[in-house]
């Protein structure tokens, strides 16, 4: 059965379970008033190839009756098979499900497969009596338990390699819809369909998975997806993933407002009618929005809009009833939003998080994606790296609930509203840049909404240059008047300025912790103040003036011959007179003594280097700080020594990946000419690991260059690291063969890692 390849999903699982059932049957031992059944998903015939079986032995106070159990327990145990089994009369059987949420829901799927059937059916039915009855007193513990497991698996919608059944939005939270389903109402077709095919595609996606794995895994890894996707007649991983994602949407959305998980005790008693349309009233029942349509009346743009900002400005979520209500008497048919629309969605955006809830509740029935159709092309789209921790329009979603946070620093808020919402909308254009891609789309966005032309063209420059200022910022020199005016000539103006400040902010927030910091807000905030000050047509001044004068006045005086050492929130900062090769020791002592390099900048400061490093420590301990100010001499006085000891660490480590290596940059090595008049700008793109740094860093010194400036840029298990790179003379490199040389040399460092251990 395990090998049958001509059956896949709820096919498979209904034969898997039937022969299971078969074989149950014939080692079931004959007895009057006992009965065997399944629970969970082998009660709902959703037995996967590694799936435990879920059974319970039901009688009527029989004598000795784990001996007569044992008579079908022990058969079960040789074959292999997980068991999950229980021994019960009917009236035990209750009293746990009274007190045990997990044992009531078992009892929820309960399908008879032999013995007396009589007796299952009873439990069957005083079982499903209770539930019914007394479902309500269940749902705080429901609510503990999903929040508790949601928060040790993750959220299956914006995870890279989900647990099928434990993550939120997965199998087992939709058993648990289905079981409040069956005390509530039965399913609909209108509201249950699609919530149903998406638990069909994650069972089948985890049949599949279970075959692949030859063992119960649960989680769709990185290497499994391509595979999974073509058993289960999908194009590839991305297709994959992004329908899991959506049916985790709808399915964590659908049992939160079923289970009112999600609605807060003291929630706003609203009441009232649409501005837009008297005759729509709207009330709040039990936590919830309700919207009383009556026969007849039709919805624009509009109303739905200001259906939407109501929820959020109340903080009170839309009652699914009357989401399909609202699709159903939608009346919309793609052209120009009418006069108010803009102005609802833009009120509707200011809510900041509420926002979220709102126009998700909307995508639940595809109210958002209708008014919108530009929406559809990045809906539920996955960015299969660690760096973005969401889909698409989650991130877009999240990034203009940031950029809300900033209305009142910025003199439009709505273009830095709708700017943070469709930044990424060329997400969804395949085989094009996004950002060339976005601002095309954003001309047929435009004439739907209604913004005028000045407006329009604002936009589309937040949406071409939306990168550069963190791309600038992280990657080049922020003093260089090259890089200032770049920016300066890209942007154009104060107000575009402005509002991309604080764009990347929202747009970095939204994509993960990795993305800001306050090194990075520091760049930017020095590279914004260079470029104002060249367009209000002064001088720049950007001479590193995020650092404390007073401190690196005080580095400099005392560093003498030797180095000085200064740990502060800012960073690392070590001081020394500059020789060859500097950057690189002090990379090394970093790495040898565990640290991480996740940022570092190199200028000159009162005649002597200045470097300052952004680390993370494998170890939670301060005293690597002084194991590093000891290292720090020896691999000055001995460089040759910090290459032995880096190989004999990395005999003993293996840094932790994030991501599969399919997933990380093509390496790369990338001269820029243009991008200084002092010196010659090298980035290197590739896979992190420990020491990377300062081999790049010692290859540029044994060749000769040095180093006046450097940027350190970690992206997950990524790296991109940029070099302002100068020849013996101080000028920048002229020569052909040695920058040919140089590509060369770091090409081979990135593409061969040295020897790890294989633990």
């Amino acid at each position: 059965m395990l090998s049958r390849s001509d059956l896949s999903g709820r096919r498979w699982t209904r034969a898997f379970s039937e022969v299971a059932d078969a074989w149950l049957k014939s080692v079931f031992p004959v007895r009057p008033k006992v009965a065997l059944v399944a629970l969970g998903s082998h009660g709902r015939r959703e037995l996967c190839p590694y799936s435990d079986l879920d059974l319970m032995f039901v009688h009527r106070g029989l004598r000795r009756v784990d001996d007569v159990a044992s008579e079908i327990w022990y058969p079960i145990w040789d074959t292999g098979f997980g068991l999950d089994h229980s021994v019960k009369t009917i009236k035990e059987a209750l009293d746990v499900a009274r007190g045990d949420i997990r044992a009531m829901l078992g009892l929820v799927d309960l399908r008879f497969i032999c013995g007396d059937q009589e007796l299952a059916n009873e439990l069957a039915s005083r079982s499903m009596g209770l539930w019914q009855r007394e479902h309500p007193k269940y749902l705080r513990n429901i609510a503990n338990s999903m929040r508790a497991r949601h928060e040790s698996s993750g959220d299956m919608a914006f995870l890279l390699e989900p647990d099928l059944k434990e993550a939120r939005g997965g199998l087992r939270d939709f058993a648990i819809y289905s079981a409040l389903m069956k005390a509530k109402r039965p399913f609909s077709d209108d509201l249950d369909r699609h919530l149903l095919e998406g638990n069909e595609l994650m069972l089948a996606a985890r049949v599949e998975l279970h075959r692949r794995s030859r063992k119960g895994e649960d989680r769709l890894l990185l290497q499994e997806q391509d595979q999974v996707a073509a058993a289960i007649g999908l194009t590839d991983a991305d297709d994959l993933m992004g329908k899991i994602s959506e049916a985790a949407r709808s399915i964590s959305y659908a049992v939160n407002r079923l289970a009112r998980l999600d609605s807060s005790a003291d929630a706003k008693a609203l009441s009232g009618a649409l501005k837009t349309n008297p005759a729509v009233k709207y009330r709040s029942v039990q936590g919830e929005l309700e919207i009383d349509l009556p026969q007849g009346v039709a919805l624009g743009v509009v109303q739905i809009l200001e259906i939407a900002s109501v929820s959020a400005h109340g903080q009170i979520p839309i009652q699914i009833p009357s989401l399909i209500g609202m699709r159903a008497s939608l009346d919309y048919n793609g052209d120009k939003w009418p006069a108010g629309a803009l102005s609802q969605l833009i009120s509707l955006l200011g809510t900041a998080r509420s926002a979220i809830e709102a126009i998700e509740s909307l995508e639940f029935v595809r109210l958002f994606t209708a008014l919108l159709p530009e929406w559809d092309l990045v809906r539920s789209k996955p960015q299969r790296n660690a760096y973005h921790r969401f889909t698409v329009d989650r991130h877009l979603l999240e990034a203009a609930a940031n950029a809300a946070l900033f209305r009142r620093e910025v003199h439009r808020p709505d273009l830095l509203l709708l700017g943070a919402l469709f930044h990424d909308i060329g997400k969804g254009v395949a085989n094009k840049d996004h950002a060339e891609a976005g601002v095309e789309l954003m001309d047929s966005i435009a004439v739907r909404i209604g913004l005028h032309n000045h407006d329009v063209n604002v936009i589309k420059k937040l949406i071409e240059h939306h990168l550069l200022l963190a791309d600038m910022a992280m990657k080049r020199d922020v003093t260089d008047p090259v890089t200032i005016e770049k920016v300066a000539d890209a942007l154009g103006d104060l107000d575009t300025l402005e509002l991309l400040e604080k764009l990347t902010e929202a747009d970095s927030l939204a994509t993960g912790s990795a993305a800001w910091s306050h090194w990075k807000k520091s760049l930017i905030s020095d590279l914004v103040a260079g470029v104002r000050a060249k367009m209000l047509g002064g001088v720049p001044i950007v001479a590193n003036g995020k650092y404390s004068i007073e401190l690196l006045d005080e580095l400099a005086d005392s560093c003498g011959e030797d180095c000085a050492i200064s740990v502060h929130p800012d960073g690392l900062f070590v001081a020394a007179p500059d020789r060859p090769g500097l950057f690189s020791a002090v990379t090394g002592a970093l790495a040898l003594v565990g640290f991480s390099v996740v940022g570092a900048e190199v200028f000159a400061h009162s005649g002597v280097a200045i470097e300052v490093f952004q680390t993370m420590s494998e170890w939670e301990s301060e005293s690597n700080w002084e194991k590093f100010k000891k290292e720090l001499p020896k691999a000055l006085a001995k460089p040759e020594d910090v290459e032995k000891k880096l190989l004999e660490k990395r005999k003993h480590y293996r840094k932790k990946q994030l991501i599969a290596e399919g997933l990380q940059l093509d390496p790369r090595v990338i001269i820029d000419r243009e991008a200084s008049a002092t010196a010659t700008v090298v980035e290197v793109w590739g896979p992190d690991r420990i020491g990377l740094l300062h081999e790049l860093t010692r290859a540029i010194a044994v060749s000769g260059l040095n180093i006046t400036r450097a940027k350190v840029m970690t992206l997950g298990d990524d790296v991109i690291d940029t070099f302002y790179l100068v020849g013996d003379d101080g000028n920048p490199i002229e020569a052909g063969e040695t920058i040919a040389e140089l590509r060369q040399r770091l090409m081979e460092i990135v593409l061969n890692p040295p020897p790890q251990s294989n633990l």
